[in-house]
């Protein structure tokens, strides 16, 4: 009998541990992101020709102190002719703005003057929480207002994210209407729904354990993963927004960008990519991607001209 108690104590002990484990795992997911290299960044974009003619362009390098006194690197790659049209790009989660070079040759061909940086917590700045958007929406903020000051104040300035750098998008909209238009590329409309299908389907974990781990979160790092739903954030924007996403998005199903298009109440688009994983969009099609965000610009040209 004492033997079997034994027993049972230590099978509990050890489930009570393996649930702790896998509790402050969940709690900190999202909060520690991994840190890709630029050396990783490069050789990543390079093995699937992505890397384009980044290495080529004309760029400066400049540092923005945010409001809350944090630094990040930024990257400005100018157009030779000059020009009024500025697009600042931002990235996903675990990577950073050598990622940007993905889409620089297309809005470089375009004619915009681009701006790209590291978001916080991410690549060469300091250490930090990463907060999946509550933090990010208001440096993108500051990032506007940086650009501006630098280059003037009736600039035209647009806005292309992707993933968590797209759900920043969304949300900065919360805070500011002072953008021509916006570009959002894969971005989730509600971060539980994210976190959930990925403890199920790449660490077999239940869903319970994602609302106990943001819990944990919002103790140990501030905030609660769960509550982010960037869909609650654009619902009074009017800014003209274009949504792409690849259908075969295995991270953040394309649903979560075709819900958001539904209830998005400005001048709206939707490009959706056949065969396209997370955040590849313009990898496996490039000439589709070009053909939208032109259609798309073109469209807003001319109602602007009316």
């Amino acid at each position: 009998m004492k033997i079997a108690l034994i027993v049972l104590a230590c099978v509990a002990g050890l489930v009570l541990i393996l649930f702790l484990l896998a509790v402050f795992f969940v709690s900190g997911y999202f909060a520690l992101p991994y840190r890709f290299t630029y050396e990783d960044s490069k050789k990543f974009l390079l093995k699937h020709n992505a890397y384009g003619s980044y290495d080529e362009l004309k760029k400066e390098d400049y540092s923005i102190i945010l409001r809350d006194g944090y630094k990040v690197s930024a990257r400005f790659f100018p157009q030779k002719e000059k020009t009024d049209k500025y697009m600042i790009i931002v990235h996903g989660v675990t990577v950073n703005q050598v990622f940007d070079a993905k889409y620089t040759d297309l809005f470089y061909k375009l004619g915009f003057n681009l701006v790209t940086f590291s978001q916080r917590a991410h690549y060469d700045n300091k250490k930090t929480i990463c907060t999946m958007g509550i933090k990010e929406s208001l440096d993108l903020v500051d990032i506007i207002n940086d650009t501006r000051n630098r280059y003037g104040k009736d600039i035209k300035l647009s806005l292309h994210g992707e993933s968590l750098g797209a759900s920043t998008v969304l949300m900065a909209l919360k805070y500011t209407q002072d953008i021509d238009f916006a570009i959002a590329d894969c971005p989730y409309m509600d971060l539980s729904l994210v976190a959930k299908r990925e403890a199920k389907n790449h660490y077999h974990m239940p869903a319970f354990l994602v609302n106990v781990g943001g819990f944990v979160g919002r103790i140990f790092y501030g905030y609660n993963f769960t509550k982010i739903r960037p869909i609650d954030y654009i619902k009074e924007s009017t800014v003209p927004l274009l949504f792409c996403h690849g259908k075969a998005d295995n991270l953040i199903p394309s649903i979560h960008s075709e819900k958001m298009y539904e209830i998005y109440k400005g001048p709206k688009d939707i490009h959706l990519t056949e065969g396209a994983d997370h955040a590849m969009s313009i990898v496996i099609d490039p000439i589709g991607y070009e053909e939208a965000v032109r259609n798309f610009i073109n469209n807003l040209d001319k109602k602007a001209v009316k």
